[in-house]
């Protein structure tokens, strides 16, 4: 048998073949794994943001909406009309502090549980206690 002969050729062809097949599974592999690598880079990026936007921008929201329930009591114990004014503006804020939560994945969980320190109300409906 002679190195040019179709049976050693062949066989070199198959060698590589492999070889050129190993290759290229191997970049895929790396490929797959540097994807994976950047989404759960992403991933805790995200969850990083979220963490910081509620530890931060909604707390402070919360209390502000605390402070403002304060002035709403007082005006309803002097029989003012603001604390109508007061109420629906709390009941909006409610609103954006659930859907800002729900956005980011700390929806409420436990039923009757306050938001803004108010309790929170039905899908679509209001607190008697922010009706006029």
């Amino acid at each position: 048998m002679t190195l040019d002969s179709p049976a050693v050729l062949l066989s070199f062809a198959a060698v590589c073949t492999g070889f050129a097949l190993l290759l290229e599974r191997s970049r895929s592999r790396r490929a797959a794994a540097a994807a994976q690598a950047r989404f759960e880079a992403a991933l805790a990026d995200r969850a990083r943001l979220a963490r910081g936007l509620h530890d931060t921008l909604l707390q402070r929201f919360t209390g502000i909406t605390l402070q403002i329930d304060g002035v709403r009591v007082s005006l309803l114990q002097q029989s003012s009309p603001l604390a109508e004014d007061l109420s629906r503006i709390l009941h909006q804020a409610d609103q954006i502090l659930r859907e800002a939560r729900e956005m980011i994945g700390v929806a409420d969980t436990i039923p009757g549980q306050t938001v803004g320190g108010h309790s929170s109300s039905p899908p679509g409906g209001c607190h008697p206690r922010f009706k006029g």
